[in-house]
């Protein structure tokens, strides 16, 4: 068994707002029906539970340190530790729907692979 990263990735305090639009209404006068548009926007604002992504690095030594292990194991391929980090970001944002950066932080725990 080798010693590695979990990097984990802590969606939290995010918020979906929906936006309905309500601009097509009919009033009906005596002789004829009128129809015109109003800005009337009515905003939902949905939050979204708590949720983490994660993901394994593994370095290529075995460290005495923690600090050690996840400053070798990010050094030594940081392309990939931030490929991996966008990717779970933008699958979150897909999966809720989200146009805007989420908030976020990570956070190392070890592991054993």
């Amino acid at each position: 068994m080798m010693q590695a990263v979990e990097v984990l990735l802590c969606f939290n305090r995010n918020y979906m707002t929906t936006y309905n639009f309500n601009t097509d209404e009919i009033f009906q006068s005596p002789n004829k029906s009128v129809r015109f548009t109003s800005s009337q926007i009515e905003a939902v604002q949905t939050c979204i539970p708590p949720e983490t992504r994660a993901f394994i690095l593994i370095p290529n030594h075995q460290y005495k340190t923690f600090e050690e292990l996840v400053y070798h194991s990010i050094l030594k391929n940081p392309e990939m530790f931030g490929r991996n980090c966008v990717k779970g970001v933008e699958s979150y944002m897909r999966f809720h729907g989200l146009n805007e950066l989420p908030d976020y932080s990570i956070k190392f725990k070890q592991c054993f692979y």
